[in-house]
């Protein structure tokens, strides 16, 4: 089992990896994993579709990035020597006190201008 990622959100993590060498990581929805040097195929989270389970796959060139769609596990192995970056989806932050009273009074005005 891969290594749990991210913990917590926005968490970075950056390995080199030697050729065939494989990471396995539980990844959040939103992380991106960004290829620094060398090449890697990207195996992302399983879903599914019409009762079978598929698993995408995808190659990611050096300099290029990938963000994933939803959560799960996913294994980037290294096609050559490189080094791989994964950085966590950012952590959402509540609605400030000021924006939820702005949308209260916002909501109380369009009530009150409704047809009953």
């Amino acid at each position: 089992m891969g290594e749990p990622f991210p913990e917590p959100p926005g968490r970075q993590l950056r390995r080199r990896l030697g050729p065939g060498q494989a990471l396995r990581l539980q990844a959040g929805r939103g992380t991106t994993v960004i290829a620094l040097r060398g090449a890697f195929e990207l195996a992302g989270p399983p879903a599914w579709l019409a009762g079978h389970v598929v698993s995408t796959s995808i190659r990611l060139r050096e300099g290029e990035a990938h963000v994933l769609p939803r959560g799960g596990p996913i294994t980037l192995e290294s096609l050559g020597p490189g080094e791989v970056l994964c950085l966590g989806e950012p952590e959402r932050r509540a609605p400030s006190a000021a924006w939820r009273a702005a949308l209260a009074a916002g909501w109380r005005r369009l009530c009150r201008h409704s047809p009953a």
